[in-house]
């Protein structure tokens, strides 16, 4: 199970980290007219998971097991 919510949180990422990146560096760009050149700035991604998400990963590896145990 945790290899595959390790490879939803790699299809995740790859689909919209880059545009989310993005939008939030130029929210701060915007807001901050006078940035230190050395300021450090911390992006935080927050990955969130339903029920019904665990529920439908556990149904697809269950599916899967019972495959392959024919």
């Amino acid at each position: 199970m945790v290899k595959e919510i390790a490879e939803r949180v790699r299809d995740l990422a790859y689909m919209s980290l880059e545009h989310r990146v993005r939008e939030a560096l130029e929210k701060v760009l915007a807001s901050c007219t006078d940035l230190d050149p050395n300021e450090e700035l911390t992006l935080t991604w927050e990955l969130r998971f339903t029920v019904n998400d665990v529920i439908q990963i556990v149904g697809r590896l269950r599916r899967t097991k019972h495959e392959h145990g024919k």
